[in-house]
């Protein structure tokens, strides 16, 4: 309660405490999704494909 009540930077709008930011990417991640480039998208195909798992269909 002492670090958040501590005085912040002027450029910055809050004071994170240890884990807190990792903590907020785990829920924006958990309710958007995390984002995959065309190479990787390409390459999870090409190893389902590789694999034969014919029956599973990524969403994206």
């Amino acid at each position: 309660r002492a670090l958040r009540a501590s005085k912040k930077m002027p450029e910055e709008s809050r004071i994170y405490t240890a884990g807190e930011k990792e903590h907020l990417a785990w829920l924006e991640r958990k309710k958007k999704g995390i984002s995959l480039n065309k190479k990787l998208q390409e390459e999870m195909i090409e190893m389902r494909d590789d694999l034969a798992l014919t029956t599973y269909r990524f969403p994206f």
